[in-house]
């Protein structure tokens, strides 16, 4: 069974609208079609014959969701996205070495999440992704409070069970979502502004964030009777578009790079600077 991550009251009303449940239908199915993968993105959403696009450029990652809810690579991970698992992995130091792994075929990438157990419990957590070092070895830290600082060694252990866990199908549609808001590449295939000419996307990476998560917590409630995992989904989902009308894009349009346009998220205009 699995534990109710959910903090505070259920909030249950006397009843939706109709608007708030077609919404519902409409947003679970956005869903069920994008945490299949991202080849099956590729066959519902012609627009994401630009996915490559957004590759180049994701605004998070995994260890960005780690952050803020570190139970979606626990007991809530998604099966259907797990990348690789394994039983034999050993953890010395930041190095971590799985003699029955291939993470260069399971696509494992830096900035991913790896959730490792042993035996005795005595180690069960979820850590960041440095690096992939080979198809056997990684490196592997604590979470970082910034992606430059030095890896942080986890405890030592060996014969680990270990999972990968992504949500990157959730970050694309995210990055297409925003790209479309704001009117750029290539979640607005005609625009003349694509993802590379951003200079800054902080704001971006939270509002992504936020977006994954409100569409992970979607997916959790479809088919359940406790309203718990809908409340988050649409907590998540209204810090989304606060963050997104918060977003103030800077790009570099110029042949020396130097910015040119803002974007503002409120009012979706562009400005001189």
């Amino acid at each position: 069974m699995i534990r109710d991550p959910c903090l505070g009251s259920r909030v249950t009303g006397h009843g939706r609208s109709r608007a708030l449940l077609l919404d519902r239908i409409d947003f679970i199915d956005l869903v069920d079609r994008i945490v299949i993968g991202v080849n099956e993105v590729n066959e519902v959403n012609p627009v994401l014959s630009t996915v490559k696009e957004i590759a180049m450029l994701p605004f998070s990652n995994d260890v960005d969701i780690l952050k803020y809810e570190p139970a979606l690579f626990g007991e809530l991970h998604l099966p259907s996205q797990v990348l690789i698992r394994g039983t034999k992995a050993v953890l010395s130091g930041t190095t971590l070495t799985a003699a029955d792994a291939d993470f260069l075929a399971a696509r494992v990438q830096a900035g991913g999440v790896i959730s490792l157990r042993s035996a005795d419990g005595s180690l069960d957590g979820a850590f960041e992704i440095v690096s992939v070092d080979s198809a056997t070895e990684l490196t592997a830290s604590v979470v970082r409070p910034d992606a430059a600082d030095p890896a942080v060694a986890p405890p030592a252990g060996g014969n680990l069970s270990y999972r990968v866990t992504t949500y990157q199908p959730q970050a694309q549609e995210a990055a297409l979502e925003l790209t479309a808001y704001f009117g750029i590449r290539p979640g607005h295939p005609a625009g003349e502004i694509g993802i590379e000419d951003l200079l800054d996307t902080q704001g971006l990476r939270r509002a992504s964030v936020l977006g994954v998560l409100s569409r992970v917590y979607a997916n959790w409630s479809n088919g359940r009777k406790d309203e718990c995992f809908w409340n988050k989904s649409l907590h998540y989902r209204r810090l989304f578009e606060k963050a997104r009308q918060r977003c103030r894009l800077t790009v570099a349009l110029g042949v020396d790079g130097t910015a040119e346009v803002s974007r503002v998220g409120g009012a979706i205009r562009l400005v001189r600077d």
